[in-house]
């Protein structure tokens, strides 16, 4: 039923109402139609009422089917909205998300072996770098070397600044197979360089 339709019921009903109210209050008209009694027979009741009663059930019912669709439209809103909030929160924390992917940057720390005193005399393609977070995660770390003889440069990508790095592995893939590692905690806001142990 159209808002419009509603609205004309609803005033039609309010008129009817202030008519009876009118009449109840005027002496001279109440009794010629109080005193008129209608038959109505709806669903096999019989039933006799006067003019004055009928206007008023009409014109309450007229304001009680208007109250009644307004209720039901009410609750069509509070749907909407609910489902508005509920993708308002799904984008908020896609924006979330993508916002902390945008503060993700690559970080670097610097490396020095133990046993090794020129890194040069190692080649980083047979070297592999791993890492651990706080969190639990694993990643790799990108080596190169550093100027000077002494250190490797390593490159850890798509780091947020409160990532802790807790331990870190540096493993030759010739030979043995020598494995450096550090459990020392760093988390990427300033230079830093990592001490590995055999």
């Amino acid at each position: 039923m159209s808002d419009y339709i509603l609205n004309i019921s609803f005033f039609l009903g309010v008129v009817l109402l202030g008519v009876s109210i009118f009449l109840l209050v005027s002496v001279s008209l109440r009794k010629r139609f109080d005193n008129t009694p209608q038959k109505i027979e709806v669903w096999g009741l019989k039933l006799e009422v006067s003019i004055l009663t009928l206007l008023v059930l009409i014109s309450v019912g007229l304001i009680a089917i208007n109250i009644w669709f307004q209720l039901q439209h009410i609750n069509d809103q509070i749907n909407q909205v609910e489902k508005d909030r509920i993708a308002a929160v799904k984008r908020a924390d896609e924006l979330n998300r993508e916002l902390e992917n945008v503060k993700k940057k690559d970080f670097e720390a610097y490396i020095t072996l133990a046993g090794v005193n020129k890194v040069s005399s190692l080649n980083p393609k047979f070297l592999s770098c791993s890492y651990t977070t706080k969190s639990g995660d694993r990643g790799e770390g990108i080596l190169e070397f550093a100027p000077g003889d002494e250190k490797f440069k390593v490159t850890f990508k798509n780091l947020t600044r409160e990532t802790i790095i807790t331990s870190l592995d540096v493993t030759d893939q010739q030979g043995e197979g020598t494995i450096w590692s550090s459990h020392e905690e760093y988390q990427p806001l300033k230079p830093h360089t990592f001490a590995l142990a055999k």
